[in-house]
């Protein structure tokens, strides 16, 4: 997450792993692209759950679940 005077925006890994609607997610690499999130408006939060579900792996789920 970074943060800019008119958006903020989200960094994504795995992106072969996730579908984004209407290019939501920019850049050029294969590993990592972004959202950049300019008004309230533009945070779909079902879509965000989703890509944070597909992106987990049975890994991160052992390791977070202590907590």
């Amino acid at each position: 997450m970074r943060f800019a005077k008119k958006h903020i925006t989200l960094g994504f890994y795995n992106i072969d792993k996730i579908k984004a609607p209407d290019n939501l997610l920019e850049g050029k690499g294969n590993t990592l692209k972004h959202i950049k999130i300019k008004r309230a408006e533009d945070i779909k939060i079902e879509m965000f759950i989703n890509w944070l579900n597909k992106l987990q792996t049975k890994e991160d789920d052992r390791k977070w679940k202590g907590i």
